[in-house]
């Protein structure tokens, strides 16, 4: 695939399309920079020549000059015959206009994070242009390669202000994972809510009492780039969570101990060979399910300070 990319118009800006070629390259493209400052005629002069599968255009200067730019562009294309893959990028102001040409398959405004763009190349895209951004870890991994996954625990005093925080956190993009957390009384008693203490309620998490409020918390995420969303797999009854995180908010991944969430660290009320048991029974669960399962042992222990042997062993 090749892609030839210019500043048009009377634009001097090289930085952000010197920095689309690079990812580009990286990507695999054969990537041709024809500079700034570029006519519309030479810029159809050097798509005629080079014949490349996409033309990258960029102009950050103001509103009223780059609608009179891209209409000369619509209509020089028109007269020569010359049908491309067309994409913008430029400032928000810009941009604004590139959309409204109806010219480009893909408008960049600036605001995009990196990974943004190379999932625009690797080809992850629906038919509106918009980033399909991957619902499993595993592909959600492999999509975003080499970057990493940025994830952020929240479960604030309500579940008003939990949803409005998710929902927020996705529509900013900066995210790949929500990983929500429940108080105590939901993580140990939501099965058995008549031995939650009220005192309590959002002490150290969100107050999820119902599975629609899990639900919400899911559809609340379903903006922006589209979080993965996970939750703490509860102290108890956790094959019961497993089931239930699985269908309201497509948990990512389970995070479940084999030994804690018992008498051992006090969390559960649960017996020491009681709680392995069901723990193995949540972990057998999801891996039948094809959700990856993290065994949070070494977390468990890092926390209360273990010995770095302890820890790793």
């Amino acid at each position: 695939m090749k892609i030839l990319a210019g500043a048009i118009g009377s634009d001097i800006h090289t930085a952000g399309i010197l920095n689309f070629l690079n990812l580009a390259g990286k990507e695999g493209y054969e990537t041709i920079y024809i500079g700034s400052v570029i006519g519309i005629d030479k810029l159809l002069d050097s798509i005629e020549e080079a014949s490349p599968d996409i033309v990258a255009v960029s102009y950050r200067l103001g509103k009223e000059s780059c609608e009179g730019l891209l209409r000369e562009l619509k209509m020089s294309l028109e007269n020569r015959g010359i049908e491309k893959r067309l994409i913008f990028g430029g400032t928000v102001e810009t941009a604004e206009i590139a959309e409204r040409s109806g010219l480009f398959e893909k408008v960049f405004d600036g605001s995009e994070m990196p990974e943004e763009v190379v999932m625009f190349l690797r080809g992850r895209t629906d038919a509106k242009g918009e980033v399909d951004y991957p619902q499993a870890l595993l592909e959600r991994i492999k999509s975003m390669k080499p970057y990493p996954l940025i994830r952020h625990h929240i479960g604030l005093e309500t579940v008003e202000a939990t949803e409005m925080a998710v929902r927020n956190l996705a529509e900013s993009g900066l995210l790949d994972i929500i990983s929500l957390a429940p108080d105590q009384n939901c993580q140990q008693w939501f099965f058995q809510q008549e031995n939650m203490i009220s005192s309590e309620d959002g002490a150290g998490g969100a107050p999820f009492r119902t599975r629609e409020d899990f639900e919400r918390m899911y559809e609340a995420s379903r903006t922006g780039n589209y979080p993965l969303m996970r939750c703490y797999s509860g102290t108890r009854d956790l094959l019961k969570f497993s089931l239930l995180f699985k269908e309201t908010i497509n948990n990512a991944w389970a995070a479940v101990p084999l030994t804690w969430y018992s008498q051992l660290d006090g969390r559960s009320d649960r017996e020491l060979l009681e709680a392995i048991r069901d723990n193995q029974g949540a972990i057998a669960w999801n891996g039948g399910k094809g959700i990856p399962v993290e065994i949070n042992e070494a977390h468990q222990w890092a926390l209360r300070y273990c010995h770095a042997a302890v820890e790793v062993t």
